[in-house]
């Protein structure tokens, strides 16, 4: 089983590396709890996923990624102000298709080839003041 990196030293850019795989229960919950610590802080910040590795979650950690949306809808309106994944493989746009089918993002979410492309269109989100 592989841990979900989630490095938020750049804050407010949050980089979660998602690795090869699969990805424990116990994984997806630490991931979730740094999640709503982010939330927590009251502070615009925006999401790179870099999912080159990934190979996407088990039907149970999908529910549980759309659950957290629903029960965070309101703070990730305000405070979350986008997401960038990044990744080529067909498999993890299912996986990101999938959550975002149960519960859709209530902030802007693209994919990109390259995390430099991501990262530049999130550096745009979180100088826009008013957002799309």
């Amino acid at each position: 089983m592989a841990a979900i990196d989630v490095d938020d030293t750049r804050w407010p850019l949050v980089v979660i590396r998602w690795p090869s795989g699969a990805i424990a229960e116990t994984d997806v919950e630490e991931f979730l709890r740094r999640s709503v610590s982010h939330l927590g802080r009251h502070e615009r910040f925006a999401s790179l996923h870099d999912g080159v590795r990934a190979s996407g979650l088990d039907s149970k950690g999908r529910k549980r990624m759309s659950d957290h949306v629903n029960a965070n809808r309101e703070l990730l309106k305000r405070w979350h102000v986008a997401a960038a994944i990044v990744s080529s493989s067909a498999m993890v746009r299912g996986v990101v298709t999938a959550v975002n089918w149960l519960s859709p993002p209530p902030f802007p979410q693209r994919q990109f080839a390259t995390r430099e492309e991501a990262e530049a269109w999130l550096r745009g989100m979180l100088t826009n003041e008013a957002r799309p």
